[in-house]
């Protein structure tokens, strides 16, 4: 969502099992996991907020106000320690 509305094209790629395995496998994906986003020389991003907040300064979509900033990740911790972990435990 973040590079569309940055108006950067860019192409999703969706995994199979077996694609997934074999990306893992060549050592070219940190973690094991996605998301993961690939920069146009090569580099890879993983991790979702971490590169939520790369798109964001590099296009421009973070907020300039250090407190808003704040607001912003606030609900994103929120979101996850009081949410996503209590319903997917796995995530831990």
């Amino acid at each position: 969502m973040a590079l569309t509305k940055a108006g950067v094209p860019y192409e999703d790629v969706h995994y199979t099992p077996e694609t997934l395995k074999e990306a893992k496998e060549s050592g070219k994906m940190q973690f094991g996991q996605l998301p993961a986003l690939e920069l146009d020389d090569g580099t890879m991003l993983f991790q979702t907020t971490a590169i939520m907040n790369y798109i964001g300064a590099v296009y421009g979509l973070r907020p300039k106000e250090p407190l808003d900033v704040y607001h912003g990740e606030k609900c994103v911790e929120y979101y996850w320690q009081d949410f996503v972990l209590k319903f997917y435990p796995h995530y831990q």
